[in-house]
């Protein structure tokens, strides 16, 4: 099996502003658009405005799948699972307890994590019947919260 090489951008963060514009390509260089970008913000920050015992319908399958809310671990986050995005039972479970619409969360969840593949040089890898447990992440930012973990660290459930 032949080995491919990727080359990962160097940025010097001692030498700003004259490396903005790299640091700034490998942030946003995901090529989602800002469309998409802003409504999945809106659809997440109109999940945090839902009163608890809404939220709370979204129960876990597997620790963590479910809504987790602020505690000692999370002092600033709010996440909200669907646990199969791939599953249109699991979708439609969740906007329903959710009382959330249902657009294309499982066409978008495997075209983002197809980009993602893509991204890193894995093409035509297929996701379609992939279980895809997709999180909606809600941080709570404010003045008073500067240097503080907005969550723990951790690797996904599963």
């Amino acid at each position: 099996m032949a080995v491919e090489t990727i080359s990962l951008p160097s940025i010097d963060l001692a030498n700003f502003p004259a490396n903005l514009e790299k640091l700034t390509a490998a942030a946003t260089g995901h090529e989602i658009s800002m469309e998409l970008n802003t409504e999945a913000w809106a659809a997440a920050s109109s999940f945090s405005r839902l009163s608890d015992d809404i939220k709370l319908r979204n129960r876990d399958i597997i620790y963590g799948s479910g809504f987790m809310s602020f505690g000692d671990l999370m002092p600033l986050l709010e996440s909200f699972v669907v646990y199969d995005a791939t599953s249109t039972a699991d979708v439609l479970a969740f906007c329903s307890s959710m009382e959330a619409s249902t657009i294309n969360v499982h066409v978008l969840t495997v075209d983002i994590a197809s980009k993602v593949a893509e991204g890193l040089a894995c093409v035509g890898c297929s996701f379609q019947d992939w279980p895809c447990t997709t999180s909606l992440n809600v941080f709570h930012f404010a003045e008073e919260s500067i240097g503080l973990d907005a969550a723990e660290l951790r690797t996904d459930s599963g």
